[in-house]
């Protein structure tokens, strides 16, 4: 979090380079090329302030945490997948799924609002936005990849179909496919620039704004993005050509297993009262009652009811204080979101939380609470 990014790239292309040098059959011409690499990238790191003058925003800090995705997890995992899948096969014969996650990422950057005053749902908003735009960033760059890959034409009977009977199937679907990505990427630019706009507003009142719509590209299961590569993958094999099924295909599908279309998870922490304090307007305000005064056995009652039924409880207008609105308006304001972990308080063996119904506590105490939708 708090190394810059821009010593970040420069300590990977060194390290780059030094991976290099350790090559055997380096020609000496290469040899004098990757050198001056080092002395130039070195000396710019070296140039180069370490900590900022001005102390990094929220977002800045989720660029950063986002930047350790883009330069690191992102390679990283699919080599750390094929070295565990090579161990499965050999010690049960059996390989990795590709729809298998032993791992997945978290973050509070963003959302970790328990004492900072400077979380608002506008910057949780932005958090989930970048993450997803990032993420569809990193997926095109594959898809293109692949899409000079795939360049063979033999195809079972079911890629034709969706190729619509195309010489080169496989480049047509994932055609496709990046035209979907790109144009979710622009609508979340198009919702990043909004925040700004939205934020000295009523905070959440930009979801209501004219003109301010969610696109269906944007909010498509993970599964309906998989499902073409998945089918690219399932005809390469059927063909003869698994070798090529297993390269960069694989990767992208383990990729997708682990970081989804959302990239990490965001853990939405806030102070435990405050999610009772918001609840509690919205029952009063329906005529369920005091939230507040209920027991602990009610309120998670309560709770799980409405998250198992799914629907949204806020009401259009209700009495509330400042403190409260700001908690309800986190609910609303990260719709592109991925669930979130629910993280327990601090003190309490049980906790509940209700996101779509503006988010709520079932805790004694006043630790923070994670909710999510």
């Amino acid at each position: 979090e708090i190394m810059r990014r821009s010593l970040q790239h420069k300590y990977r292309r060194i390290a780059d380079a030094l991976a290099d040098l350790d090559h055997g059959d380096v020609t000496c011409l290469e040899r004098e090329t990757l050198v001056e690499t080092l002395r130039r990238e070195i000396t710019a790191a070296w140039e180069t302030e370490e900590v900022r003058r001005e102390r990094p925003s929220p977002l800045d800090e989720v660029r950063s945490a986002l930047a350790v995705f883009e330069e690191t997890l992102w390679d990283a995992l699919p080599l750390y997948y094929r070295s565990l899948d090579r161990t499965l096969r050999r010690s049960t014969g059996r390989g990795l799924p590709l729809d298998a996650a032993p791992i997945r990422f978290g973050s509070w950057i963003g959302g970790d609002r328990d004492g900072n005053p400077f979380v608002t749902p506008e910057v949780t908003r932005s958090a989930c936005l970048m993450a997803r735009w990032t993420a569809l960033s990193l997926y095109a760059k594959e898809i293109e990849q692949l899409r000079f890959e795939l360049s063979m034409s033999d195809a079972t009977p079911e890629l034709q179909a969706h190729a619509d009977g195309a010489h080169e199937p496989y480049r047509a679907v994932l055609r496709s496919l990046q035209q979907r990505v790109d144009a979710s990427r622009r609508h979340i630019e198009e919702l990043l620039r909004a925040v700004p706009a939205a934020a000295a507003a009523t905070p959440g009142a930009y979801a209501s704004r004219p003109g301010f719509t969610w696109e269906p590209e944007m909010f498509e299961p993970v599964a309906e993005f998989r499902e073409p590569l998945l089918l690219c993958h399932r005809s390469l094999h059927a063909t003869g050509n698994g070798l090529i099924a297993d390269g960069r295909l694989t990767d992208v599908l383990r990729r997708m297993a682990a970081f989804g279309l959302t990239l990490v998870r965001l853990d939405v922490r806030q102070e435990a009262e405050r999610h009772t304090e918001a609840v509690d307007a919205i029952t009063r305000t329906l005529g369920l009652g005091e939230y507040r005064g209920w027991p602990e056995e009610r309120r998670v009652d309560f709770l799980v009811n409405v998250l198992t039924q799914g629907r949204r409880l806020t009401p259009a207008r209700m009495p509330t204080t400042p403190r409260a609105s700001r908690c309800s308006a986190t609910s609303t304001s990260a719709p592109c979101s991925t669930a979130t972990r629910p993280a327990s308080t601090r003190r309490s063996a049980r906790t509940a939380s209700c996101s779509r119904a503006a988010s709520a506590s079932a805790s004694r105490s006043r630790g923070p609470l994670s909710a999510g939708r």
